[in-house]
């Protein structure tokens, strides 16, 4: 490797990635961690689930968060943010928070693994 492309290349990684600072599973987790820890566990979470998986459980994250920004509790917004995503994909809703509650768990996991 050149040395003008290894620069380039640490320079890249130090970069904050916008995609990662919209995902929702990144700002739940930055509610409370740091934006390293929540990079880390965002990483860790796609490894260890599917892209199924991770869609749906950004998508009621995102709802969420929006439903909180408008004054829900986080409990109420968690449950209307599943309800709403288990109707757009027809999904029994219980089955849906039976499986995002195991994703969940995932999510926090990686988040103590990263240092939250």
């Amino acid at each position: 490797m050149t040395k003008k492309l290894a620069i380039w290349s640490l320079m890249i990684g130090l970069l904050p990635s916008t995609t990662l600072a919209q995902d929702a599973v990144f700002r739940m987790c930055n509610e409370r961690d740091s934006d390293d820890i929540c990079a880390c566990a965002s990483d860790a979470l796609t490894e260890k689930i599917s892209d199924e998986d991770y869609a749906i459980y950004e998508a009621i994250g995102k709802d969420y968060l929006e439903r909180m920004d408008a004054g829900e509790s986080r409990a109420d917004a968690w449950t209307e943010a599943s309800r709403t995503e288990a109707e757009k994909r027809g999904i029994d809703r219980t089955a849906l928070m039976e499986r995002t509650n195991g994703i969940g768990n995932i999510h926090r996991t990686a988040i103590k693994d990263c240092g939250g």
